[in-house]
């Protein structure tokens, strides 16, 4: 695994990880937290991100 495959990789996780820190913030402080427009945004983009980063790993190999 190259350098740059390993950084979108280590990158991928995290996005994952804020995704699911916004996901357990809605169980424990409740659904009216979904009306907040940043929380919804920056929920969207790490997910977003996150599937981009897996998107690039599966992708066909370019070399190094």
């Amino acid at each position: 695994m190259n350098r740059f495959r390993a950084y979108v990789a280590v990158t991928g996780v995290i996005f994952l990880f804020m995704f699911a820190a916004h996901v357990a913030r809605v169980f424990a402080e409740g659904p009216g937290i979904l009306h907040e427009p940043i929380i919804i945004l920056t929920t969207l983009l790490s997910v977003g991100f996150a599937i981009w980063a897996l998107l690039l790993l599966i992708g066909r190999p370019r070399g190094d």
